[in-house]
Parts: C-alpha cells; structure tokens; sequence
C-alpha cells in the first residue's frame, strides 16, 4: 500500500513539472506575434479588445494560482500576464 502511494505521489509531481512546463512555454508562443507588432510598428490587424480580455482573465487565474498556492497556474499566469501586457501595449502604440 505505501509503495502505491508513493508511486501516485511521484506520478503527480510528473504531471505538475509537465504542467509548470508547459505554464511557460505556451505563452512563449505569442513571441513571434509581439515581435511582429514591434518589428513593423503595427498592430492595425491586432484586436485590442481580444486581448484586453485575454489580459484580465489571465488576471483571475493568476490570482486563483496564487491564492490557491497552484504553482503551475500562477508561475504560467505571470508568463502568460506579462506578454498580453506587451501585447496591449503594443497594440495601444501602434494600433
């Protein structure tokens, strides 16, 4: 039984380090939209209100992460925050 245990311990702290994996990644994926907008100094084809509410709801959930102590959520939330910030940013200067 302790064996089991241990194995469904190790199995879930897997899965939460492919988790936090990919909390970080996937908001690297906005990378090449962020240097687009930036590159060309424009961002007419970019909805601001697409990502206005990307940026707050990404908001709830990092506070969700950080109150509810979920790693994987609140680290990825602040990747995730921080480049829909650039993203409106640029879409502000440039749009």
């Amino acid at each position: 039984m302790a064996s089991n245990a241990k194995s469904s311990v190790e199995h879930k702290r897997h899965i939460e380090r492919y988790a936090l994996a990919a909390g970080i990644v996937q908001p690297l994926i906005t990378l090449p939209q962020i240097v687009d907008i930036y590159s060309n100094q424009s961002a007419r084809d970019v909805s601001l209100i697409t990502w206005m509410g990307y940026l707050a709801f990404g908001l709830v959930f990092l506070v969700y992460g950080i109150v509810f102590n979920l790693r994987p959520i609140w680290i990825g939330q602040v990747v995730w925050v921080t480049m829909q910030t650039i993203i409106v940013i640029g879409i502000l200067k440039y749009g």
